[in-house]
């Protein structure tokens, strides 16, 4: 579980972050609830979530399983502080300097160093990886601040606070890799995680998925089941040229083509990118699937998620999961193994992942290093078992 640090008027809290019903029970089980939430609106402010209008009191009991009175209190404490301003009829927002008061007073004890997170803290794709990198933070006596925030000022405010180690799991636009290459030195140690979208060179660790190999291995099994006709389903690329070949969506087709090159089914290739228009993207995945000329015997997609949404199309084209169409997804994601065909899927090996850059930020001293953890293939039913 992570936890900020910062005084208040209840004195030095840890905020963990809100978790299952029983975490936000027993959390709440130690402090007064008004305590209790005024440390994870606090926390949510902090990592960037609210950064304007904060949800009505009625909202928020909901959430919190509280009566409105908890919350109006856990409320009159932030502004006392002069984190949020209550007004009457527009509700509760947070003030212009409300997230530096904040940071102004994070606090660490005696011997305690802080680690930057920058990555997805959601339940999506990367929520396994986050829990892994933030529970083995707080096992090392380290104190892991969770950085949501997008741009400049985010990593300026993280800055001030002279971290021991920052650690990166962003995309090419969504981290200030170019602001970062200017501080290094402010810094004692980076970590990029499971991806590094930027051309610049850090004097960093480098901790990264094998994408290429993960989506060879996904293909390659497809090919020894026999399917010869296997649809690559991704996101189109927006990427700037120069910084595309350090991507995942790079790795990640570069794999895809592999196993058909090496089993002499090069020009094979058949792809579905997939853009903002989801109304579009359906139609022509739809197009592909009604039309047996055009119909693939397996699709591998860039995320488990890509299969789940478009299953129905599966459906209404009269196709059988996996006796006509195959399916292979990546990421290993709870909605794989639950979906009503299980889903074989690459699992990127998150604890692994964040094990090996535990690792890197606690050899302060040592030399960087740059590793690549190998996915792993989870055969389900939705390809048959083999």
């Amino acid at each position: 579980m992570a936890w900020y640090k910062f005084w208040c008027n209840y004195g030095i809290i840890r905020a963990p972050l809100l978790g299952t019903a029983h975490e936000r029970s027993t959390a709440m089980s130690t402090v007064t609830k008004s305590v209790w939430i005024g440390r994870d609106l606090s926390q949510k402010i902090l990592n960037g979530e609210y950064v304007d209008r904060i949800p009505s009191v009625f909202d928020l009991a909901k959430t919190y399983g509280v009566n409105f009175k908890t919350v109006s209190k856990a409320f009159a404490g932030l502004a006392d502080l002069g984190v949020v301003e209550c007004t009457s009829g527009r509700g509760t927002f947070v003030t212009h300097g409300g997230r530096e008061v904040l940071l102004s007073r994070v606090e660490r004890h005696p011997g305690e160093k802080l680690v930057a997170v920058f990555m997805p803290s959601g339940a999506d794709v990367y929520g396994l990886l986050y829990k892994s990198m933030v529970s083995l933070i707080n096992r090392h006596d380290r104190l892991p601040v969770i950085v949501e925030g997008l741009k400049e000022d985010a990593l300026h405010d993280v800055l001030r606070l002279k971290p021991a180690a920052i650690v990166v799991n962003r995309g090419w636009n969504m981290f200030p890799y170019a602001m970062l290459k200017k501080r290094e030195k402010d810094v004692g140690r980076i970590v990029f995680l499971h991806r590094a979208e930027s051309d610049l060179h850090f004097d960093a660790d480098y901790v990264l998925s094998d994408h290429t190999y993960g989506a060879y291995i996904a293909t390659r099994h497809l090919l020894d089941l026999g399917r010869r006709r296997i649809l690559y389903m991704g996101c189109i690329s927006r990427h700037p040229a120069m910084i595309y070949r350090f991507t995942a969506h790079y790795a990640l087709v570069q794999g895809y083509r592999l196993a058909p090159e090496e089993s002499g089914l090069a020009g094979s290739e058949m792809f579905h990118f997939e853009t903002e228009d989801r109304d579009g993207n359906r139609r022509r995945l739809k197009a592909i699937l009604d039309d047996p000329a055009k119909r693939p015997t397996a699709i591998f997609a860039d995320g488990d998620a890509r299969l789940v949404d478009n299953y129905d199309l599966i459906r209404e084209a009269g196709l059988r999961v996996p006796d006509d169409l195959a399916l292979v997804g990546y990421y290993n994601l709870e909605q794989a193994r639950q979906f009503e065909v299980p889903l074989t899927s690459v699992s990127i090996r998150e604890e692994e992942l964040a094990r090996i850059a535990a690792r890197r930020i606690l050899d302060v001293n040592g030399p960087r290093e740059r590793i690549t953890v190998k996915p792993e293939l989870i055969v389900r039913e939705s390809c048959g078992r083999r």
